[in-house]
């Protein structure tokens, strides 16, 4: 099943992620695995909107799987719609549109090789 995830800015004391299907919100997590995903951001003028506003500018789009175990090395991926748009390495801040696996949880957004 294809899921959006995206961080629920609700929850001010803890970390916790929305999990959107067919437009709607069918459960909150403090962690997911994810494959084949896609790194989605909003258009320029969407972009736009959304610093004024509390809307969904930037998400995750993947199918939920249950993994066990890392697949291999994970890389940090980051993010901040107000700086610039997209998702980057953390180390290398190369810019990446899709990975294999990616955990997200506490600690963030980690992905098996991002592209």
């Amino acid at each position: 099943m294809n899921v959006d995830v995206y961080r629920n800015l609700k929850y001010r004391d803890r970390v916790v992620y929305s999990v959107r299907y067919l437009g709607k919100v069918i459960d909150r997590v403090e962690s997911i695995t994810l494959k084949n995903v896609r790194f989605k951001s909003a258009t320029d003028k969407q972009g736009d909107q959304c610093k004024k506003s509390r809307q969904v500018c930037q998400w995750i789009k993947g199918e939920h799987v249950n993994l066990g175990m890392s697949p291999g090395p994970m890389q940090r991926i980051v993010c901040d719609p107000k700086v610039q748009p997209g998702f980057f390495i953390q180390d290398t801040l190369q810019r990446v549109t899709q990975a294999d696996f990616v955990l997200v949880d506490r600690g963030g957004v980690h992905a098996f090789n991002p592209r």
